[in-house]
């Protein structure tokens, strides 16, 4: 609760808005941006890109396997640079099917809807779409991630059920790494 307020107090509007640049460029450091539809995964870092387009926007979406987690979770991170929108959820491998609305479309309804199995203690599986609809609108259903992927060893993961591990990614890491990324050569292209 006390690491929740640390968070709060330090959050101002620009400070999100540069975390929400910074995540922008850190996700993009390690997983090249797939412009298909159907996402790929990088084995080594656990994560995926693709930009499904839906009802017109070229939805960048990024996901996040969480292995050290306890159930395992998986965040989804969306940008729709044409409504200047981003937008993040996780969902737990202990729900199996869930579907969640994302705010931000005026005119229509948008949900993610994602499944998960988890096969074996190394292997989640993965089922991701969007529904889009709206006022006289059909539903449409873009199916974007259909795959396995093959967790490392948690091992290596620190135990973190003790609530002391909550500021690991710290303040002025994030800053230190923000400032890092722009002074070196890695731009950042919008539009």
């Amino acid at each position: 609760m006390i690491c929740l307020l640390n968070w709060m107090a330090w959050l101002t509007p620009w400070r999100i808005f540069m975390v929400i640049i910074m995540l922008t460029i850190l996700f993009g450091k390690n997983t090249s941006l797939n412009p298909s539809k159907e996402c790929s995964f990088d084995s080594e870092s656990l994560r995926g890109s693709c930009v499904p387009v839906v009802g017109g926007h070229a939805i960048t979406t990024r996901v996040n396997i969480h292995r050290c987690h306890k159930p395992i979770d998986v965040t989804f991170f969306i940008i729709v640079l044409d409504m200047a929108l981003t937008w993040h959820y996780t969902f737990v491998s202990s729900d199996t099917e869930e579907q969640v609305n994302i705010p931000g479309f005026p005119t229509s309804k948008l949900e993610l809807h994602v499944t998960m199995q988890q096969q074996s203690v190394q292997d989640l599986c993965l089922q991701a779409d969007y529904h889009m609809s709206g006022n006289e609108m059909e539903e449409k259903v873009v199916d974007f991630m259909n795959t396995c992927v093959r967790l490392h060893s948690t091992d290596d993961c620190a135990n973190t059920d003790d609530g002391s591990n909550c500021t690991s990614f710290s303040q002025s890491r994030i800053w230190r790494e923000f400032g890092q990324l722009l002074h070196s050569k890695t731009r950042l292209v919008i539009g």
